[in-house]
């Protein structure tokens, strides 16, 4: 570590430099990252963290040697045999001596004998022997047994040390490359301890790299032209469009990424093995960097020989160019090229010298052929200055990460010596990359900052091995290092926090220290105990800490205004930590969840297993707190404190086993031969530690799913215990019922029967239904709810008409109409074709040619808002004047210069005529037999309007401070008796079992229910999957209601499934009650529920099923629907005489539609004779529409 490396006049120029941007902070380059969690990796044992936008160690800063941009490493696997692997290396080792006289080659060994004369051969020829197990288990980790894996890891490590002269620094995991064989457990339990000779290693090469065309493109190599990737078979989507943090990318419609082929999705007859669930890989990351602090990783480039034989056969032409494609990028991106290949036919000798030859003439000197023997010493010497899994390394704390937030690696030392920096970053002067090693003295300017301090006499022989953690806490997203004192107590050592100066010095943040919280809940904290961690939880760009074990939970914030540390007013939700009372791992792990970009909270440890995600948004009223308020799960095991996993599978497979039979010589996992573990609950999440000595039970997160790989997984699909972040968090919501076994599960009142006359395919999500005088009912779909067909606003609305061809009474043919309607909420016809509901129009369509389909399509009215589905624009009903009435649904708007909020409305198609009328009504406003007009809202069952506006607007000097009166109003009127299992409430707990989702009110018009039923009206409540009834009393000039005397303690309807949702309820031609049911898991709007809920469900589950029901007294007679089209004007008025609403009120439109005149006289009779009221009542309307009552 000696800065004269370079040549002084160019440091001094460097040293210039940077003082002159210290002098002028302004003209710093903006961060290469504001991502204030982008250290919070040295937290964690996770040996797949970098990513395509994370830091990294070019190869100039570390392989000492002028001109040298890239590294490529050639190591071949599975040696057992030193004559075979001669026969196949003599060819490529040679061709590398006529480069430099070396031949740098590293084998990977199982078992060898020390004293074999090749091997000699080959050390002086520059070659490296190292460990690849000496049993080749695939997976390492199996049968249930953590010994074996330990003895055949050590085993090789300490038998490739006895081959004299040799010394064996690096690892390859067996079938790293086709199968998820490299455990985290193995490499926080296995890897990092030492041998039982005392032996250890320094690197792994394990970790599959995988380049993508952006990666290509970005570093101006072309690529072939790529396939289609077949959808990933988690999210649905091409296998590229997964990201953590963009859940969005996951609906990508193709990705054409050309080295993605070598992880095939399917099989065929060339192709023996998918690894479309493999998940121990990086993309676009060929650079080193460390894992668990003692772990130099080498990333292998994909493909491997085994990967491109999987793909596309042995030896193809194809792999060869591949490999120099990739080379060609990771020269570009100074990284480093790691192979994989074996001498078992899969890529001959000649191929690969066909690659050297390429890279020499190529790229020259650009690029250095490394063993790993050569690559890690050259690491140790130009980088670190020191071995990082040395067993006997003491009083020394490393980190190698971006310190000043320039997109390349620094390293920070602190050990028995001052602290060092050694910053690494783009030279602005010169076109090479250097170091600038600064060695913080005694008394310098950068003493403080560190806290290193001049000892005295008496101290001089004291031992200074402070321990630090490394923060963003402030813009420019540069580090702040948390340095806590030796507790040896050397004199003057104190608690020090320091911010990074882009890698000039450290400034102090003597305030973060002074105010730092010496004691929580009654115990000491210190910045090195093992339940700190600094995380930028809120994401305001700093972290927050976080102080978690099994006596302490407090998590603050630093406030600027204040200079001091604030404890927030939440913190982990109660039972969690970060450690248990051993201070060991307790199993928590930060990870996002639901793509929003906030940590989630997941834990699984011997004793229990919980998810909660974070709030986002904070709403007190709705039941939205702060913190990690949202709980998905958090459950006791039934055997907690057991060491084994449970793994929730029925019996083994030998699929793994047999495709790595394939790769040569090895001991593959056999079935394994205990039984496996007991299957969980669906939720039950496997431990990611267990009990013991060897905690780690190798859990990772990988394309939005968590991954468990160990002994006690080798026996599962991909040899690993999987499962989506969708999954882990999904509601356990029950399946959608059939539309048989929907309708099992109805609870009509007794005495009454329901009957299914129409569902999925013929219908889906219907809204809005109604009769057209052919007796064809017409029906409104909104399948596009909430958010549009493809969550962007994507319209996917149709209207249909339904035909019961065969006379049964149910309906067997659908024709869609008219689709691609925008969030479609009522229908009713009009001459010859329907009026249609749609924000923000009215339209008119008709169907013209007779082949079923709208090619009339005209806007009779616009202005209505749009906005929350639930709440636009809705309708229709027939008024006895002869007006069309509609629901406003709370959302208003200006039509024809008209301002209806706060109101409902009528029109007349024909003229133009719109006119506000008393309102509002949120969805379906609706009419009896007498002209009195009804609506609801989400809270209200059922209120009436008194008076019409069209008879207030005659007098405007007149006050009325309401048109409305509120029925339901009784003791407890609010109250549903639901028969299902409300599976969750998205707001408002405290309204479980009362009304939130009033709509669909419907007076009933016939005769058929019996006269109990003549002053009934009926209201949807579909939040709790029911049809309430109230019966109504005249008081004046309106209404009281009640409950049926009967009804006290149920409804009128209800079902068992949670998915049956009534939205609408209509009196049928027939004089059945017909209800529309939306059949959704979800009915709520998103705009109600909380961002970390809605990431757990479906929003449109169900959106392909919808239901039509009528319900009738046990036993009735149902009435034949009548072609009303059919009859002549004489007919159509004699029809008029008839108890059912739905057929007076067509008579009378298609009376006033054909202008029947004629008609008037059998009118006036009807309006005199008829024994019925309604009928007398709706006689009188007709005329007055037909304008032939006397005296016009």
């Amino acid at each position: 570590m000696n800065p004269t490396h370079f040549p002084a006049m160019k440091h001094f120029l460097k040293l210039l430099a940077a003082l002159s941007l210290a002098a002028a902070p302004c003209a710093l380059a903006a961060p290469f990252s504001t991502n204030a969690n982008r250290l919070a990796y040295l937290d964690e044992d996770n040996p797949f963290y970098p990513h395509r936008d994370f830091p990294k160690l070019i190869t100039p800063q570390w392989v000492g040697e002028p001109g040298v941009e890239a590294v490529v490493i050639l190591a071949i696997d599975d040696m057992r045999d030193s004559k075979k692997y001669e026969a196949f290396l003599r060819p490529i080792l040679d061709r590398l001596k006529r480069m430099d006289g070396r031949a740098p080659v590293s084998i990977f060994a199982n078992v060898v004998e020390p004293s074999d004369p090749q091997l000699q051969t080959w050390l002086k020829e520059g070659l490296s022997l190292e460990v690849h197990t000496l049993t080749h288990p695939c997976p390492l980790l199996q049968r249930g047994s953590f010994t074996n894996a330990w003895n055949t890891y050590h085993g090789g490590v300490d038998l490739l040390s006895k081959v004299p002269g040799n010394k064996p620094v690096a690892f390859r995991m067996p079938c790293c490359d086709s199968m998820n064989s490299p455990s985290p457990r193995f490499y926080a339990e296995i890897f990092n301890r030492t041998s039982p000779d005392g032996n250890f290693l320094q690197a792994d090469s394990s970790v599959m790299c995988l380049l993508t065309d952006d990666f290509l493109k970005r570093h101006g190599v072309t690529s072939p032209v790529g396939q289609r990737v077949p959808p990933d078979p988690l999210t649905k989507a091409p296998a590229q469009a997964a990201s953590s943090n963009q859940k969005d990318r996951r609906d990508a419609l193709s990705y054409t990424d050309h080295f993605r082929r070598y992880f095939p999705a399917q099989t065929n007859a060339i192709t023996k093995k998918s690894l479309a669930n493999f998940g121990t890989y990086l993309e676009d990351y060929p650079y080193p960097y460390v894992i668990n602090r003692t772990c130099w990783e080498f990333p292998a480039m994909v493909p491997s020989d085994w990967e491109a034989f999987n793909a596309h056969g042995p030896t193809n032409a194809a792999t060869v160019a591949d490999w120099q494609l990739a080379l060609d990028a990771v020269v570009r991106a100074q990284g480093v090229f790691t192979f994989i290949f074996h001498p078992h036919g899969w890529i001959r000798a000649d191929q690969i010298i066909q690659f050297i030859d390429h890279a020499e003439r190529t790229h020259g000197r650009k690029v250095k052929f490394l063993t790993f023997k050569e690559a890690v010493e050259r690491l140790n010497k130009n980088l670190v200055g020191y071995q990082l899994n040395a067993p006997r390394r003491k009083n020394l704390e490393l980190r190698v990460a971006d310190i000043d937030n320039d997109g390349l690696m620094d390293v920070v030392v602190a050990n028995t010596a001052p602290m060092q920096f050694l910053g690494f970053g783009s030279d602005m002067l010169f076109d090479f990359t250097f170091r600038l090693h600064q060695a913080i003295k005694p008394n310098s300017s950068l003493q403080q900052s560190f806290g290193v301090v001049e000892h005295n006499a008496s101290a001089a022989k004291a031992t200074y091995s402070p321990s630090f953690r490394l923060a963003v806490m402030e813009a420019p997203f540069t580090a702040n290092v948390f340095l806590e004192p030796s507790p040896n107590g050397a004199v003057g050592s104190e608690r020090r926090v320091s911010t990074s100066r882009y890698g000039l010095g450290w400034e102090s943040r003597a305030e973060m220290s002074k105010s730092f919280p010496a004691v929580v809940d009654g115990r000491p904290v210190s910045f090195d105990s093992p339940g700190v961690r600094f995380r930028d939880f809120n994401r305001d760009g700093r972290c927050e800490l976080l102080i978690s074990n099994d006596k302490q939970n407090a998590l603050f914030a630093w406030s600027d205004a204040e200079r001091t540390w604030k404890k927030l007013p939440y913190a982990l939700p109660p039972g969690l930590a970060l450690v248990n009372e051993r201070g060991e791992d307790n199993g928590l792990r930060f990870v996002d969840l639901n793509g929003d970009g906030f940590n989630d909270l997941l834990l699984s440890n011997e004793k229990e297993y919980a998810i909660y995600l974070w709030a986002r948004e904070v709403k007190p009223n709705l039941g939205w707190h702060a913190g990690w308020s949202h709980k998905v799960l958090h459950e006791q095991r039934p055997n907690a404190g057991r060491a084994d996993l449970p793994v929730g599978q029925n019996a083994p497979t030998t699929n793994d086993a047999k495709a790595a039979q394939q790769r040569g010589p090895t001991t593959t996992a056999a079935p394994i031969p205990h039984a496996p573990s007991p299957i969980p609950s669906p939720k039950e999440i496997p431990s990611f530690v267990r009990s013991g000595p060897h905690r780690n039970n190798g859990a990772w997160f990988h394309r939005n799913q968590l991954f468990i790989q160990n002994e006690d997984t080798a026996h599962l699909p991909d040899v690993v215990w999987r499962k989506s972040f969708s999954e882990l968090i999904a509601f356990e919501m029950p399946p959608a019922k059939s539309p048989a076994e929907a309708l099992k599960a109805l609870r009509p009142r007794p005495g009454f029967t329901v009957e299914l006359v129409a569902a999925e395919p013929l219908i889906k999500a219907p809204v809005a239904f109604d009769w057209d005088a052919a007796g064809r009912l017409w029906v409104v779909e909104m399948p596009d709810y909430p958010l549009g067909l493809d969550g962007r606003g994507q319209p996917g609305g149709t209207v249909k008409f339904l035909t019961d061809t065969d006379g049964d009474g149910r309906y067997d043919q659908a024709t869609t109409f008219l689709d691609g309607l925008p969030f479609p909420t009522g229908v009713m016809p009009w001459r010859n074709g329907v009026l249609i509901s749609a924000a923000p129009d009215i339209l008119f369509a008709a169907d013209t040619d007779g082949d079923g389909k709208a090619d009339v399509r005209k806007v009779l009215f616009t202005g209505f808002r749009e906005g929350n589905q639930q709440h636009r624009v809705n309708g229709f009903e027939w008024g006895l004047d002869g007006w069309i009435y509609a629901a406003n649904g709370d959302s208003g708007g200006t039509v024809n210069g008209v301002n209806i909020s706060g109101r409902d409305f009528r029109f007349r198609p024909d003229t133009g005529e719109f006119e506000p009328e008393s309102g509002q009504t949120q969805y379906h406003r609706s009419r009896d037999d007498w002209g009195n007009w009804f609506g609801n809202n989400n809270p209200t069952w059922l209120w009436h309007y008194t008076i019409s506006d069209a008879y207030l607007r005659r007098n405007p000097r007149l006050a009325v401070k309401t048109t409305k009166q509120v029925l339901a109003n009784y003791p407890d009127s609010t109250r549903v008796f639901a028969v299902s299992q409300l599976p969750i409430r998205f707001n408002q707990p405290q309204s479980a079992g009362h009304v939130t989702s009033g709509c669909g009110s419907a007076p009933y018009r016939d005769e058929l229910f019996g006269p109990a039923f003549a002053t009934s009206v009926f209201a949807c409540e579909p939040v709790h999957n029911a049809v309430h009834r109230e019966v109504l009393t005249p008081d004046g000039a309106t209404f009281t209601s009640r409950r049926a005397e009967d009804e006290q303690d149920r409804e009128f309807l209800a079902s068992t499934d949670p998915w049956f949702r009534p939205v609408l309820a209509r009196t049928g031609p027939d004089g059945a009650l017909y209800v529309a049911d939306y059949c959704r898991f979800v009915l709520e709007h998103p705009e109600w529920i909380a961002p970390e809920t809605q990431s757990r469900l479906d929003l449109r589950a169900g959106a392909d099923k919808g239901r039509l029901y009528r319900v009738l007294p046990v036993g009735a007679k149902l009435r034949a629907t009548p072609n009303l089209a059919k009859l002549n004007n004489a007919a159509l008025a004699a029809a008029l005489d008839s108890p059912n609403g739905w057929q007076r009120d067509t008579v009378q439109r298609l009376l006033f539609e054909r202008s029947a005149k004629d008609t008037a006289p059998a009118l006036g009779r009807l309006a005199a004779q008829a024994s019925s009221p309604k009928v007398r009542v709706q006689a009188l309307a007709a005329l007055g529409t037909l304008q032939a009552l006397a005296g016009d």
